[in-house]
């Protein structure tokens, strides 16, 4: 009867979910978005080297550059705590949400709980003392 009631609790009150973790499917090339959510110049490119995360930036008419933190800095899957601390209560009930992180900012993935087809991409900033969120589009390989 205790097991019953367990997985009724489970079903009926689901904990914040997290939107597992960040696989390959995640690598890519993001647009950075203005504050109406339009394009910029500037991307933002995650991928997998020898088993880690790698970001790279790139401003107008520069190239690429390796914008991860130094050694001893690398990501790290992020824990609830952080992902609930980042982001509103409302963001937090209505979605699925996996971040990576370093020192300096946190990249994540959200996924609509009513749409799991609607997925989008947020870095968060962390080196002001507060997150600090700024939208990235992934542009089409």
């Amino acid at each position: 009867m205790k097991i019953l009631i367990f997985f009724l609790g489970i079903i009926l009150f689901p904990f914040p979910a997290v939107a597992g973790e960040f696989v390959e499917r995640d690598e890519g090339t993001y647009v950075v978005l203005d504050q109406n959510r339009a394009p910029t110049d500037m991307f933002y490119r995650l991928s997998i080297r020898n088993g880690k995360w790698v970001a790279e930036g790139k401003k107008p008419g520069e190239n690429w550059a390796n914008i991860s933190c130094d050694s001893g800095c690398e990501y790290r899957v992020s824990t609830e705590s952080e992902i609930q601390s980042y982001f509103p209560p409302d963001w937090i009930a209505n979605s699925q949400i996996s971040c990576i992180q370093n020192k300096a900012h946190a990249f994540c993935r959200y996924t609509a709980n009513q749409d799991a087809t609607y997925e989008g991409y947020v870095m968060i900033m962390l080196v002001t003392g507060h997150p600090i969120p700024v939208f990235v589009r992934r542009v089409p390989s």
